[in-house]
C-alpha cells in the first residue's frame, strides 16, 4: 500500500507540474512564440517536447473530453491540490495514530472551514449514509444473534454503497477504500511490522555478537601463531649456535690431531714408528670420528625440525 501511495502522489505532482506548464503555454498565441519563451525551471529539450505535446491533436481532443467530464461532476471537495492520502494522514488521532473513519473523512473533505457543506450533493450523501448507519446499528442491536458491532465496517459499507464500489470510492480516488481500512487491521499490521522489526534487531544483534566472537578467536589464533613463530626462531638460533659450536670443536680436534701427528711422527729418514706412537694416533683418530658423529646427529636433527616446521 505504501508503494501505491508513493506512486499515486508522484503522479499527482507530475500532473500538477504539467498543468502549470500548460497554463503558461496558453499565454502565447502561437506555437513558435511559446517556443521562444522557455520557462526558467525547464530545459530547452523538455519544453520543446511539452509544446509539441500541448499542440498535438491528441492532447486537444483529450483536453476537451476532460473539460466536459469535469463539468458533469456533481460532487466536489475542499482539499484542493492536497491528496486524500495526505488529508487522512494529517487527521490521525494524536494518541493512537488511527486515521478517521469514512464518515469523518467525508465531512473533512466536503465541508468548508465555516462548517458549511461545499454542495448539496455532498450533504445528501452524508445524510443518507448516517441514516443507513443508524438502521444497521438498530438491526444489530435487536438481532437475536447479537455479537459485537464493528462500527468502522458499518460506516465504510454505508458510504461504499452510496458513493462507489469497494475497490473505487467515488470522490476518494482509487485508494479511498484502502484508506478506510479498519483500525484493528491497521493495528495488527503495525504489530506485525513491529514484530518483524524486533526479530531483525535480534538477528542483527546475534550476528554482531557472533562476529565479535570470531574476531576474538582470530586475535587469539594470531597471538598463538606469533608465539610459535618466535619459539621457532629461537630454536633455530639455538640449533645454529650448536652447529657452529660443534664445527669449532671439530676444527680444534683436527688441529690437535695434526699437531700430535707432527710431534710424534718421525721424519721419513728415521726408523719405523714405535708401538706407543701408533696407539696415540689411534686414540686421536677415534676422538675425531666421535666428534664427526656428534656433528652428523645435530645436522640430522636440524633437518628434521625444519621439515616438521614446513609441513
Amino acid at each position: 500500500m505504501v508503494r501505491k501511495a508513493i506512486l499515486h502522489e508522484a503522479g499527482r505532482l507530475y500532473q500538477n507540474w504539467r498543468s502549470r506548464l500548460h497554463e503558461y503555454y496558453l499565454k502565447f498565441e502561437t506555437k513558435d512564440e511559446a517556443l521562444k519563451h522557455v520557462p526558467s525551471d525547464v530545459n530547452d529539450s523538455d519544453w520543446q517536447f511539452l509544446v509539441d505535446y500541448f499542440s498535438s491533436p491528441y492532447f486537444e481532443i483529450m483536453s476537451a473530453k476532460n473539460k466536459a467530464n469535469k463539468a458533469k461532476q456533481l460532487i466536489k471537495h475542499t482539499t484542493g491540490s492536497k491528496s486524500f492520502l495526505a488529508t487522512s494522514y494529517d487527521a490521525r488521532d494524536p494518541v493512537t495514530g488511527t486515521e478517521p473513519d469514512m464518515q469523518t473523512f467525508w465531512q473533512l473533505t466536503h465541508k468548508r472551514g465555516n462548517g458549511e457543506w461545499i454542495d448539496e450533493a455532498s450533504k445528501e450523501i452524508n445524510d443518507k449514509a448516517a441514516q443507513q448507519i443508524n438502521e444497521k446499528r438498530c438491526q444489530i442491536e435487536y438481532s437475536q444473534e447479537g455479537g459485537e458491532t464493528n462500527e468502522e465496517e458499518i460506516i465504510s459499507t454505508a458510504f461504499q454503497t452510496l458513493v462507489g464500489k469497494k475497490s473505487y470510492v467515488r470522490g476518494f480516488g482509487p485508494f479511498g477504500a484502502e484508506l478506510r481500512s479498519s483500525s484493528s487491521s491497521s493495528s495488527n499490521k503495525i504489530q506485525q511490522l513491529q514484530a518483524e522489526l524486533d526479530a531483525q534487531k535480534r538477528e542483527t544483534e546475534n550476528a554482531r555478537k557472533e562476529c565479535d566472537e570470531i574476531r576474538a578467536r582470530l586475535v587469539e589464533v594470531e597471538s598463538h601463531l606469533e608465539d610459535e613463530r618466535l619459539k621457532r626462531i629461537e630454536l633455530e638460533a639455538r640449533l645454529l649456535d650448536r652447529q657452529n659450536e660443534m664445527q669449532e670443536i671439530s676444527c680444534q680436534v683436527q688441529n690437535t690431531i695434526q699437531a700430535a701427528l707432527s710431534q710424534y711422527l718421525p721424519p721419513k729418514s728415521e726408523a719405523e714408528t714405535s708401538t706407543k706412537n701408533k696407539r696415540k694416533i689411534a686414540e686421536l683418530e677415534a676422538q675425531l670420528h666421535e666428534a664427526e658423529d656428534v656433528i652428523t646427529d645435530i645436522r640430522s636433527e636440524l633437518i628434521k625440525y625444519r621439515k616438521d616446521q614446513e609441513s
